[in-house]
């Protein structure tokens, strides 16, 4: 079966931020509509027209919900469902009784209503009183009175033990669904929290964790092996784009977004995989060499410098283009493993800046 032709991946009637739940209602719903197909088929076999005749009813709302779904309305047809299921449970439970387990369906209606994301508090709440109020109802029924239709009790106890596992399974997959949901939440909370919204590429706060975080892998490493004197093999270079004060006052911040954005993708081919590059601040970069030696992370420090300094940069819309330099300060941890990083950090950040008073557009490492 072509779940596409039902269900649309791309619905471009529904909005991007509704699209996950579209998507798990979608196929909630197609579910449902097979479980009161067979629902039909048992009632039928037990003669109980009134629940075959509702089931019929439930088949159309469920076909009903897929098209509605579909064209975008979620909260429709989101609401026919708890409906339907509500006095779905509550009718059957009424008519064979409390042992056929139909009681539980208001555990998956209820888990649902919590769930749902474009509802608040205030209406879940209400709705998760409604539903518990009719299984009430229904279950005080079934104890002051008898049941509407008599039906074998070994068939009840059937009809029950295939609610459970019916029940279990939608709840299992509703639960997998919200697990799945907020481990992907949570994935892009760190990648916001730990990335440059304007390149991409690391922020300061993910830089000034991950360098602890090598320092603390040397120390280890170093209790490891207490007869080696082990040194720390990190590098830092930071990097500041030459004039760019010019560049945003001659052609504008949004030009300047540009720039930027084009110098990091140009420095990004020159690194390698032991070099990790992050935005300090501004148009500042930072990378950080990682169990490279001394003369090798000059080498890639002055070959991104000219990399830069060969590519051309667009400044407008009119493909009007211009040569950027930046200047890079470069220090190397060549001490003992006692020092501490923010002398490391301040040794490249003095080079920097001599390397802006001296002419610009060089690299300054001793």
């Amino acid at each position: 079966m072509n779940f596409n032709k039902i269900i649309d991946p791309n619905n471009k009637n529904v909005k991007h931020d509704d699209l996950r739940f579209y998507l798990f209602s979608s196929h909630l719903y197609f579910l449902c509509l097979l479980i009161h197909i067979l629902l039909l088929i048992v009632f039928l076999f037990l003669e109980i027209r009134f629940m075959a005749v509702f089931n019929v009813f439930s088949c159309l709302i469920f076909v009903s919900n897929l098209i509605i779904n579909k064209k975008g309305h979620l909260s429709l047809a989101y609401h026919l469902a708890i409906v339907e299921i509500s006095l779905h449970g509550s009718l059957a439970t009424i008519c064979i009784g409390w042992g056929s387990n139909f009681s539980f369906y208001a555990i998956a209606v209820c888990s649902v209503i919590m769930f749902t994301s474009f509802l608040k508090i205030k209406k879940k709440i209400m709705e998760v009183i409604a539903t518990s109020v009719m299984y009430i109802i229904a279950y005080l029924y079934t104890v002051n009175f008898t049941t509407l239709y008599k039906v074998d009790k070994d068939i009840v106890d059937i009809i029950g033990f295939f609610n459970i596992v019916i029940m279990m399974t939608i709840l299992t997959s509703i639960f997998y669904k919200f697990y799945l949901e907020t481990k992907l939440l949570n994935e892009k909370l760190k990648t916001v929290a730990e990335t440059d919204g304007l390149t991409g590429i690391y922020n300061r706060r993910y830089f000034n964790e991950y360098i602890n975080f090598e320092i603390n892998k040397v120390l280890n490493r170093s209790k490891c092996r207490k007869n080696v004197d082990r040194k720390i093999t990190i590098g830092i270079a930071i990097i500041d784009i030459d004039n760019f004060k010019n560049i945003n006052d001659t052609y504008g911040h949004i030009v300047g977004d540009s720039v930027i954005i084009q110098v990091v993708e140009v420095i990004k081919r020159n690194l390698v995989s032991n070099e990790l590059m992050c935005r300090y601040g501004g148009e500042e970069f930072v990378v950080l060499f990682t169990e490279t030696p001394k003369n090798d992370a000059v080498k890639v420090a002055e070959k991104m410098r000219m990399a830069v300094e060969e590519s051309r940069f667009d400044f407008s819309e009119e493909n009007r283009s211009g040569m950027v330099t930046v200047s890079i300060g470069f220090a190397y941890f060549e001490e003992k493993i006692s020092e501490n990083i923010n002398c490391l950090l301040k040794l490249a950040d003095d080079r920097l800046y001599e390397a802006k008073k001296t002419g610009k557009n060089k690299v300054i490492y001793q």
